[in-house]
């Protein structure tokens, strides 16, 4: 049983309780998220697995997940790193925090802090949670985003924005 952060509408901790339990009952949660790049100033995206009830298929965070009970966005953070790419390393700098509604109910669903990282792989992907990742140019990224945007998850392209990549 996994045991997650919830939060209220101003990302305050109002407690935890069971992943499932939070998102049926429609308590927003903490996610924690990591864009890394490459030497070559690239960004490194997850597509995620087709597996996933969440956004199958779409270009995603390079990692991301929830924030688990008495966890910091950090340490989740970094956690998400190693489970699903297989890496460690160092949180570089804070890039952004962004609310997500839920496009079922149009309530809060969840805050997504996201972090950059610097690295070069390898990276190491769980079939169970990634489709693939792929390396992109911001300029590349940009012109994939225009064409068709339905390609990324919705998290993504708020932080993206904040970026100036839109």
């Amino acid at each position: 049983m996994e045991m997650v952060t919830t939060v209220d509408e101003n990302d305050n901790v109002i407690g935890s309780m069971e992943r499932k339990q939070a998102w049926e009952s429609g308590t927003p949660v903490r996610i924690a998220a990591i864009i890394i790049f490459n030497s070559k100033g690239n960004l490194i995206l997850q597509k995620i697995s087709k597996y996933k009830k969440h956004d199958p298929l779409k270009w995603t965070y390079s990692a991301a997940g929830h924030v688990d009970a008495d966890e910091s966005y950090e340490v989740a953070a970094t956690r998400e790193a190693k489970e699903e790419l297989g890496i460690e390393g160092e949180l570089d700098s804070h890039i952004g925090k962004v609310k997500i509604i839920r496009k079922s109910t149009g309530k809060l669903g969840a805050f997504h802090n996201v972090f950059k990282m610097y690295h070069d792989g390898p990276f190491t992907i769980d079939p169970e949670e990634t489709d693939s990742i792929a390396e992109f140019s911001p300029t590349e990224l940009i012109k994939m985003i225009r064409e068709n945007p339905d390609n990324f998850n919705a998290g993504l392209l708020q932080i993206l924005s904040l970026m100036d990549i839109k």
